[in-house]
């Protein structure tokens, strides 16, 4: 070896000490990759690091980063916000010669992190003709655990589950296993777990190709109960899938029983429902059709904007006063869990339209809100749970409603209404009594 060829050799033994020292990557295939996906819809950018080392950066919701290379390893992987704080973390061993999805889910101030593992391997022994499917509840914490159906394509309307069986079942805040399924395209119905009836999502065309590896990612909405969809193909792209649907229930509360009758486009909600009643949250798609309500045959009139329904959002259509002059209101619903767990979630919705002036919800003898005057209601309120909680509402000096004998439990990690409704009968002519009642959404 000439002294010139061992100078050279030895620049180049050097040079690679150094790139090694500093985490530089090997190109000889001995690296692991990692991305991040950002599901959670609420969060805004976020970033992700291996230790000190960003591998993404302002990753937007709804949005999948490029794969970052570099030498494996145990390492600390964090998600952090576009300002820098750590919202989640998890200690991860990132093997050589694998990829890597870090998934952040949940919404803002309860933010998660599960890094998934994106194997070669995941294609071993598929057969032609078929696919794999896994899914990832990043809604659980909010939805609950959650049934997966795939059902013909060409099924149309209220889908029916009676006689179905879910292609995935119970799936919770962790990723299942790849199910291997045949390829084509499917109508996928997300539901309850084991409640064929509360459909949390409803996709007329989802399409697994021929030996295609997909992972479902479900997230949350707005109001926490229906979710939306994110398909994540394996090593592969990212196709957002929102829910089209908005649920919509309906409260009676007229005077003297007042029948009341609501529709949405060519939805009917409600047909010459007695009063005072509550009804169930029914699925419509979302959108701008027309919302027209009667209190025994009278149209009532719109206090505010009832005629737009964002999707994946729970609203109340809430519709009181005489038959003379019914109104109806839209009140968004936020069914979400509250953040803390420690708390409960709480608000009065008044429909009380024979009361003069604004009703004022007392827990514990602590005010809860604002007054509100029927129709209305208030914003949801953290307070401390309570097993024999002391709930009353008044308007001024008169009280509305009463505190039971032995109190109302309001339990930790949950959502309340207080109703006070219209609709009981005075057959002395005096002003009726209202209805008034705490109920759990959630």
């Amino acid at each position: 070896m000439t002294i010139k060829n061992l100078r050279t050799w030895i620049a180049l033994v050097l040079l690679s000490a150094v790139l090694a020292g500093c985490g530089g990557t090997n190109g000889d295939g001995t690296t692991t990759h990692i991305r991040l996906l950002n599901a959670s819809p609420d969060l805004g950018a976020a970033s992700l690091y291996t230790d000190s080392d960003q591998r993404a950066g302002n990753v937007a919701p709804d949005t999948v980063s490029g794969y970052a290379e570099f030498d494996p390893g145990t390492y600390t992987v964090k998600l952090t916000s576009s300002i820098g704080i750590t919202l989640a973390s998890v200690s991860q061993d990132l093997d050589k010669n694998t990829r890597y999805t870090a998934v952040a889910w949940g919404r803002s101030g309860a933010t998660n992190l599960t890094v998934l593992t994106e194997a070669d391997s995941d294609t071993d022994g598929m057969n032609s003709g078929w696919g794999r499917l896994r899914v990832f509840n990043g809604a659980g914490n909010e939805a609950g655990s959650l049934d997966v159906y795939l059902l013909p394509n060409s099924s149309g309307g209220t889908p029916d589950l009676s006689t179905s069986t879910p292609a995935l079942a119970g799936t919770t805040t962790t990723v299942t296993a790849y199910s291997d399924l045949l390829a084509g395209t499917y109508r996928l119905v997300v539901t309850a777990a084991n409640d064929p009836s509360d459909v949390r999502l409803d996709m007329p065309s989802f399409t697994l190709g021929n030996q295609q590896l997909l992972t479902l990612v479900l997230e949350p909405s707005a109001s926490g109960v229906l979710v939306h969809a994110l398909l994540l193909s394996h090593q592969g792209s990212l196709t957002v899938a929102k829910n089209t649907g908005a649920r919509i229930r309906v409260i009676a509360s007229a005077p003297n029983s007042g029948a009341v009758t609501v529709t949405y486009g060519s939805v009917t909600l409600a047909s010459s429902v007695s009063s005072p009643q509550m009804g169930a949250y029914q699925l419509v798609t979302a959108g701008s059709d027309l919302v027209t309500a009667t209190v025994n045959g009278t149209t009532a009139s719109p206090v505010s904007t009832v005629s737009s329904f964002l999707p994946g959002t729970d609203y109340t259509l809430l519709v009181t006063g005489p038959s003379s002059m019914p109104k109806v209101l839209a009140v968004f619903d936020d069914n979400r869990l509250p953040t803390n767990s420690a708390k409960a979630k709480i608000r009065l919705l008044n429909g009380y339209a024979s009361a003069i002036g604004a009703a004022s919800l007392t827990v514990d003898s602590v005010g809860v809100g604002p007054a509100t005057a029927a129709p209305g209601a208030t914003d949801y309120q953290l307070i401390a749970p309570d097993s024999t909680a002391s709930v009353s509402v008044t308007a001024g000096s008169t009280s509305l409603l009463a505190p039971v004998t032995n109190g109302t439990p309001l339990r930790a990690a949950s959502v309340y209404t207080v109703y006070i409704l219209d609709g009981n009968t005075a057959s002395d002519g005096t002003t009726p009594q209202p209805l008034g009642l705490t109920r759990s959404q959630r």
